[in-house]
């Protein structure tokens, strides 16, 4: 009998697996290159969406008249009536709702990424120097101002997440509040970009090579095409 239960304790122990294809983000992001890999294709997250056949950007093509369609692709035939023949359908039932879905959820996916990065550099996280730093910094800034601006100027109201943002108090803000939330961050970008030199890394932007001084530029780009469209 004590021979029995001496072979049955061991299989009765608590066994811990650790999943080695699904790590936790402590493990995830515990190298600092992948921190630069995830915040450097953050703004390609946000470009695909705005740019792309699964959002808003078709749909509000042909409602400036920029495009025509006769064809139901993403909303393009229900939003080029005119005069108009209904406001936006956001059910969810609607069998053109994903492109909401994905430009809200691309959004916040590009805002995750670099806010996890800037929270791993305030952790004291080195990416490689004084140089390298700033790039990150002010890269982040740059992707989460533009997502916040373009989500004030797509949506009623959207969430203001800064890097430190305690998620268990955030609540929907007015557009106004979430687009002046992008352009405080773009100029937070500008300055940190300004006051420093870098070179963006290629893939980072496309395969375009950008100075601190025009992502500097870029940014003001991107803060003067915000501002101008909050006539909406």
């Amino acid at each position: 009998l004590v021979i029995a239960l001496g072979l049955l304790a061991p299989a009765c122990a608590d066994l811990e697996v650790i999943n080695e294809t699904a790590p936790d983000a402590e493990r995830a992001l515990a190298n600092p290159s992948d921190v630069m890999s995830l915040a450097g294709g953050a703004f390609r997250t946000w470009n695909n969406t705005n740019q792309g056949y699964e959002a808003v950007a078709l749909a509000m093509a042909v409602m400036g008249d920029y495009l025509t369609c006769s064809w139901g692709n993403s909303a393009m035939r229900d939003m080029s009536w005119e005069p108009r023949i209904n406001s936006f359908n956001n059910s969810l039932t609607y069998s053109y709702f994903p492109i909401i879905r994905s430009q809200w959820q691309d959004s916040y996916r590009a805002i995750a990424a670099v806010n996890l990065a800037l929270g791993r550099l305030n952790e004291g996280m080195d990416f490689g120097g004084a140089d390298q730093n700033a790039l990150l910094e002010a890269w982040c800034y740059f992707v989460s101002g533009v997502s916040h601006g373009t989500l004030g100027l797509d949506f009623d109201q959207a969430n203001i997440i800064p890097w430190d943002a305690d998620i268990s108090t955030l609540e929907l803000k007015p557009w106004e509040e979430v687009v002046a939330a992008g352009l405080q961050l773009l100029d937070e970008a500008i300055a940190i970009a300004n006051a420093n030199s870098f070179t963006v890394p290629p893939k980072w932007t496309g395969g375009v090579a950008m100075t601190n001084v025009e992502l500097a530029q870029l940014a003001s780009g991107f803060a003067a095409r915000i501002m101008a469209s909050q006539s909406r």
